[in-house]
């Protein structure tokens, strides 16, 4: 299998001397690359399906809701709503710990 290199890796390998402002260019290479793929529009999702002889892609269009539910505002709230009710879960044992102990101090 041949390697490949991601649009990422390409961008940072140095072939990208085309990717400048102007001839004057003193961007650094992160913001030339952030300006890079903010052009880039995004709307197809490679899945990939592995069988025990072989591998396909496809590519499916998603629509902005889907995105935003991948990797957008929703995806980041679902995310920061899970990991805040973990923390109150794991709140609730230490006070249930907590209780329990004094509880059996107090016998």
């Amino acid at each position: 299998m041949k390697p490949t290199m991601t649009i990422i890796g390409y961008l940072y390998s140095g072939r990208n001397t085309w990717l400048r402002c102007s001839d004057e260019c003193i961007c650094s290479v992160e913001e030339r690359i952030q300006q890079t793929l903010d052009q880039v529009p995004v709307s197809y999702w490679l899945q990939l399906e592995e069988a025990k002889d072989y591998a396909a892609m496809q590519f499916l269009l998603r629509t902005s809701d889907e995105w935003n539910e991948i990797c957008g505002p929703a995806a980041e709230a679902r995310t920061l709503n899970d990991i805040a009710n973990s923390l109150i879960d794991q709140a609730t044992d230490i006070l249930a710990v907590a209780a329990t102990k004094e509880r059996l101090s107090g016998e």
